[in-house]
């Protein structure tokens, strides 16, 4: 859950329900990416990972665009790494 809005993979595309008003949309990804599995936020933007390339797609939200954001294999299998930052009151 995200802003009021629930994401889930499925195979090759996010799909967003909204919970309050019980609609969805579908974000279809490009041809060939299949198996998106992981799904993290930075409390702007959604980043969706996809097993079979290793890339990781940046989804924004606001005005659904979908970005190809990063890659990365090591030796044949792919990681995903996000740097946070932490913020002290």
């Amino acid at each position: 859950m995200f802003n009021g809005l629930l994401y889930i993979c499925d195979v090759n595309q996010l799909v967003v329900y909204n919970l309050e008003d019980l609609t969805s949309e579908v974000i279809v990804f490009p041809e060939g990416e299949l198996f998106l599995n992981d799904i993290i936020t930075d409390g702007e933007e959604i980043y969706v990972k996809v097993t079979n390339t290793g890339n990781i797609y940046r989804f924004n939200q606001e005005d659904t665009t979908l970005v190809l954001w990063y890659n990365i294999v090591v030796d044949g299998h792919s990681i995903v790494a996000f740097l946070t930052t932490y913020h002290q009151a």
